[in-house]
């Protein structure tokens, strides 16, 4: 049966950088095999001896004479057996693998390089894509995440038919703000108004975005008539209650406009378009601000696709839901 006595061939040795008269024969056989390799080893002997095969294929590493590891192929069958059938001898062939082994880990340490990379340019991409929907100042959604959260909503409010609100909100004599106090208070302004319009919004249903200079929209998702006109009553009150002062308005501090309206699942005629619904809001803050501003405009949009306004100021009660539809 086989043995541990192994005849190594001068080209062998020469591999390894041993001279022929090294490595004697009689040397056990995986003794220079690297640790981490050896169960490979044992696992392809144990079938040898087990019968369950004649033959093995093996990649492993080999100590060569200066310490360093070498990669070997080794293949090998039996060439003898005992009259019992037991493996006597074996056959088998090696060969550095070493430099190919070499270029298959620098690939692989390429291949993860570019994983990464393409990785980290993902993320990059997802974070300037965030960016490109963010105002910088208000740090709100800005006009370009507006109108794809709007498209997005109007078409899931065709399938599921939900009912969805749209508010546009001005602040007050704002150009006369920034006259009087100069531009870094603007700034100040715009970010504390947005921060408390976003407060007061549903944060899981509702989207305020900055529309555009001290305009803001706030999209109410999955809502009714009579939540929109809370929630425009809510939005201004709150404004109010901030007292920021401003010397160039009839109220002596920050207001805003608002004009709203909203769509129900049964008003799907062929004008019931994202764009209209942003025209009727529209219109319904400019005769809010006509009438004064510090008021509410709604705007109810009829079967026929015509707009009818109504404004309240903020000490009125909202439009009643009869008038809205």
């Amino acid at each position: 049966m086989i043995t541990d006595r192994v005849w190594r061939s001068q080209q062998w040795k020469r591999t390894l950088g041993f001279s022929p008269d090294e490595m004697p024969d009689a040397d056990q056989p995986w003794s220079i095999v690297h640790p981490s390799d050896r169960k490979i080893i044992d696992s392809a002997m144990r079938r040898i001896l087990a019968g369950e095969d004649k033959s093995f294929e093996a990649t492993y590493r080999l100590r060569h004479k200066d310490g360093s590891w070498r990669w070997i192929l080794s293949r090998g069958k039996v060439i003898a057996e005992t009259s019992d059938g037991r493996p006597a001898r074996m056959l088998a062939t090696s060969t550095d693998i070493t430099r190919q082994k070499e270029i298959e880990q620098e690939l692989e340490a390429v291949i993860r390089q570019r994983r990464l990379l393409e990785h980290d340019l993902v993320l990059a991409n997802r974070r300037l894509k965030m960016l490109a929907e963010i105002d910088s100042l208000t740090e709100l959604p800005n006009r370009r995440k507006f109108d794809r959260v709007l498209d997005r909503e109007f078409r899931r409010m065709r399938r599921t038919r939900p009912v969805l609100a749209l508010l546009m909100i001005d602040i007050d004599h704002f150009k006369r703000y920034n006259d009087l106090y100069g531009h870094p208070a603007g700034d100040e302004c715009l970010r504390l108004v947005a921060e408390t319009l976003q407060h007061v919004a549903r944060p899981s249903r509702d989207v305020v975005t900055r529309y555009g200079g001290e305009e803001f929209a706030t999209i109410l998702i999955d809502t009714n008539p009579d939540d929109a006109a809370s929630m425009a009553r809510a939005l201004q009150g709150t404004i109010r209650e901030l007292a920021i002062p401003h010397e160039g308005s009839p109220q002596g501090r920050i207001t805003i406009s608002i004009g709203y309206t909203f769509l129900t699942p049964q008003k799907r005629a062929p004008w019931c378009t994202p764009q209209r619904l942003i025209e009727a809001a529209d219109r319904a803050l400019y005769a809010a601000k006509e009438a004064g501003r510090d008021h509410i405009g709604f705007a109810g949009i009829e079967a026929d696709g015509s707009i009818q306004i109504v404004v309240t100021n903020h000490q009125m009660d909202a439009p009643p839901a009869e008038i809205a539809r």
